[in-house]
């Protein structure tokens, strides 16, 4: 991926301003395969002078042919969050496998990842010599937007101050022209942010609701119901695991209890760890030697569970059962630790 944009000075440090008309540009073609708009730039900084390769700038003034310098910035989050959700939508593995240019437009162009300065800022700085007002650098990019569209401008939608421009991009993206049928009434849609889309909300129900809408472009994505029941089952299990966790550190003053991704309950003394991983049907029981060469004898062979792994020399043992309840946690427990520790 590189990352194309103008860039406008503003204020006395000549690392901030305004950064816009950004593009992604990944693989050797040079068309369209998307745009975003979110709230404002963030991170990413110059990485060059002003560009002046031929061959880049005949492609660059394709997407704006004034006499505005272009600059090469670097990759930030943000971007990297932008191709991973425009690699879901293209059915690629990774974002580096998408070929074409993905426009970034924002609700405001103050760069600076810390919303609220940005937004001071905003009010401070005098808008950058392109444009006149707020609602010109509005037209211009309601103009270039390229479907696919996905809006991320976040909270900012109900903003007083951005509210108004941020309806403006919506009614363009489900007009005819553009064909974008992904989204709710304006009032409804919550507009997430591709790093709470694809980072820290990912493995969210209403994270993988959106990103369906989005590739399959409508509101009502196949199999929506089996996924929604998948996904209570899995938040259900981890308040269970929770629940769970903070009991037995409880009762067993003793132990180390902690969980590992959510879903495995770990009891550890020493070197021996018991791993209680959780799923829909079943829970899997591995007891392992964690930092030991000594391998684990065979006693526990007589109570159900099978060698998991000959060739790892910590060797596991592992037992699946349909439920287990604390009082058999703290049973097995309290055998195997008196046993090897």
């Amino acid at each position: 991926m590189k990352v194309y944009t103008h860039f406008y000075p503003a204020g006395s440090d000549s690392k901030e301003g305004y950064r816009w008309r950004t593009l992604l540009h990944f693989g050797c073609s040079w068309n369209i395969i998307g745009s975003v708009v979110m709230k404002n730039p963030g991170s990413s900084q110059c990485i060059s002078s002003r560009i002046t390769d031929e061959r880049i700038l005949f492609e660059l003034l394709k997407f704006d042919n004034s006499c505005d310098e272009w600059f090469e910035f670097d990759i930030d989050s943000t971007m990297r969050k932008v191709g991973d959700l425009f690699a879901y939508k293209y059915d690629k593995k990774h974002r580096e496998n998408l070929n074409g240019v993905i426009q970034i437009f924002n609700l405001f162009y103050i760069k600076d990842p810390d919303l609220n300065q940005a937004l001071q800022k905003d009010k401070n700085y005098k808008l950058f010599s392109r444009f006149s007002t707020p609602d010109e650098i509005a037209d211009y990019d309601i103009t270039h937007l390229k479907s696919p569209v996905y809006l991320g401008f976040s909270t900012l939608a109900q903003s007083p101050a951005y509210g108004a421009r941020a309806e403006r991009f919506y009614n363009a993206v489900i007009s005819p022209q553009l064909g974008m049928r992904y989204l709710k009434i304006f009032s409804e849609n919550k507009f997430r942010h591709p790093l709470w889309l694809m980072g820290v909300g990912s493995n969210t129900f209403e994270a993988e609701y959106i990103r369906r809408c989005f590739k399959e472009n409508t509101t009502s994505p196949k199999d929506i119901e089996a996924l929604r029941i998948l996904y209570e089952q899995r938040d259900s299990l981890k308040r269970e695991v929770k629940r769970t966790c903070r009991s037995l550190s409880k009762r067993l003053t003793d132990y180390h209890i902690w969980i590992y991704e959510k879903f495995t309950l770990v009891v550890e003394k020493a070197n021996i760890a018991i791993d209680i991983t959780y799923s829909a049907a079943t829970v899997e029981i591995t007891v392992q030697n964690r930092k030991s060469a000594i391998a684990l004898n065979k006693n526990l062979e007589k109570t159900g569970f099978v060698l998991n792994d000959k060739r790892w020399k910590l060797r596991r043992y592992v037992l699946q059962k349909e439920a287990m309840c604390e009082d058999e946690i703290i049973e097995l427990a309290e055998k195997i630790f008196s046993e090897y520790v």
